[in-house]
């Protein structure tokens, strides 16, 4: 982590530092854990690709001479070369300060993956189905005949990453997203999701591997869309558990390009009467409980933060909403039974606030797939949108 903190911002003298700091004549690089880093020996110097560490993965070259032994840094390292995919490589300016670099340029970031190690056991999964509002005993009862992981649940191995105690935010994992580094933004938050089951996972725990890369980058209304897919598996054996995309919205982001292609899809619900209608209280303390699984964003606990970036008060986690939501249509045309489940799809349209009570909208169009739509009860807005819910068919007896 030292060695991620010493690159972030794009800022060389820190960076130069560390690298330099290496002695011996081979690879400055060498015993430094930095995703995607490598070098290259051309005549009497050493260049030096390294990933971008705590924000992102884009990928520098930051030039080194090496005298003798040691590998020297130059005295007014002010240029920074990033390495991009097709063997091309482009200057970068290197600021000073966060605040002085140009990051409009997002281009080189994309399809830009990083693999990290994710683990959970089977008390994980109980506090998950606890903190989404289920009292169904197939999720939070490890002796039922029946008992598994809801599916929604790999969506927070991002957040939780391999540790089994707090995790700081933004937490280790996530901070080695390959994402651009993007000035303005006051905090992100949830945007849209996709979460598609491949194979159970096991129900006594995992240790797997998370696969995450940068799809795309898109200005959207007062921020940023970042987009980033996510394969979870079996390193060993290379087996798929789960594909998902993910988009972040990023209040206040500004100077960026966009870049790449967006998954995003507008699904509007039929111009008719919802075929089913179900109300889904939340608990006004279900935040301090999901939270648990990995998210801890004060933003959704601490009064202050929440105003400092412009809520009233600490709103609920849109994932937390996201399990709520899955809940009720699964309860609703599945009987609960999660093997049906295969995958599920929406956008994040508004706040919701602990103890609010959601009224989850449900538009059946076949056997297998469901529209839906989910409001707030207390003020009518519309907190999720776009949703689809495609199942396995029904087994026949």
């Amino acid at each position: 982590r030292a060695a991620r903190r010493r690159l972030c911002w794009m800022c060389p003298r820190p960076a130069v530092g560390a690298l330099a700091a290496h002695r011996g004549g081979g690879c400055p690089l060498e015993g430094l854990a930095l995703p995607g880093a490598r070098c290259e020996q051309q005549r009497a110097s050493w260049r030096i690709y390294a990933g971008m560490g705590v924000i992102g993965g884009g990928v520098l070259a930051l030039a080194l001479d090496s005298t003798g032994p040691q590998a020297r840094a130059r005295s007014s390292p002010t240029l920074l070369r990033r390495h991009c995919p097709g063997g091309t490589s482009k200057p970068v300016a290197c600021a000073e300060s966060k605040e002085d670099v140009d990051v409009t340029q997002t281009e080189s970031f994309i399809n830009l993956s990083v693999s990290v190690p994710v683990e959970y056991n089977s008390r994980d999964l109980l506090v998950y189905a606890l903190g989404i509002g289920s009292s169904d005993l197939r999720y939070i009862y490890e002796h039922h005949p029946d008992f598994g992981a809801f599916p929604t649940y790999p969506i927070v191995l991002a957040y939780k990453g391999d540790s089994a105690d707090i995790v700081p935010y933004p937490p280790p994992a996530m901070g080695r997203l390959p994402s651009p580094m993007i000035k303005g933004v006051k905090v992100w938050v949830d945007a849209e999701k996709y979460i598609e089951k491949v194979a159970e996972l096991p129900k006594d725990g995992a240790k797997l591997t998370m696969t995450m890369t940068l799809l795309s980058v898109r200005k959207k209304g007062s921020g940023a869309l970042i987009e980033h897919a996510y394969d979870v598996l079996d390193q060993a054996t290379g087996k798929v558990y789960y594909r998902m995309i993910s988009a972040g919205f990023g209040i206040g982001a500004r100077d960026f390009a966009d870049a790449g292609v967006s998954q995003s899809r507008n699904i509007p619900p039929p111009d008719t009467r919802p075929a089913h209608t179900v109300e889904v209280p939340t608990s006004e303390h279900i935040a301090t409980l999901y939270r648990l699984s990995g998210d801890y964003n004060p933003l959704h606990i601490d009064p202050e933060f929440a105003q400092r970036v412009g809520f009233e008060k600490p709103i609920l986690h849109g994932l937390c909403t996201l399990g709520h939501t899955t809940r009720a249509l699964l309860d609703t045309v599945a009987g609960g039974d999660q093997s049906r489940y295969k995958s599920v799809r929406m956008r994040f349209a508004a706040p919701v606030i602990p103890g609010q009570t959601l009224v989850v909208e449900m538009w059946p169009t076949s056997p297998t797939e469901v529209i839906f739509r989910t409001k707030v009860k207390e003020n009518g807005s519309t907190c999720i949108s776009n949703g689809l819910l495609t199942l396995h068919p029904a087994s026949r007896l």
